[in-house]
């Protein structure tokens, strides 16, 4: 069953939304639903966020002609970019990593967001 950390709970509280997130929750899942497979697939870009190896987070926005994000197994989407070797993201992003990233399409609103563990592969990330 999906749930959120204690800090994730204790933010919604201080801002007045643990009603409202609590409802969220029921969309938060560990495979990736064909509708959001093909949302994002479509999409140029995406936002990934991580911590280097001294704690610090960083984000980058990681690139591509659409397609270059697909889910090929449920639980799993391959990334076929990487950022710029001086990007302070990419040190992190070289070994598995926790990360936390969006997708969002700005004309539409709609957005994704997805966590998980990094696994770079081949050029992809």
């Amino acid at each position: 069953m999906a749930t959120y950390t204690s800090g994730e709970l204790a933010v919604q509280r201080r801002a007045g939304l643990a009603g409202p997130a609590g409802n969220a929750v029921r969309g938060i899942r560990a495979e990736v639903p064909e509708v959001a497979a093909d949302f994002l697939s479509e999409q140029p870009m995406i936002v990934v966020g991580a911590a280097d190896p001294a704690g610090r987070i960083w984000a980058t926005v990681l690139a591509g002609e659409p397609g270059f994000l697909s889910v090929r197994e449920p639980g799993a989407l391959a990334i076929r970019a990487r950022p710029h070797p001086e990007d302070p993201l990419a040190e992190a992003l070289a070994a598995p990593a926790k990360v936390g990233m969006i997708a969002i399409e700005p004309a539409t609103r709609r957005r994704m967001r997805l966590n998980g563990t990094s696994r770079p592969y081949g050029e992809g990330g």
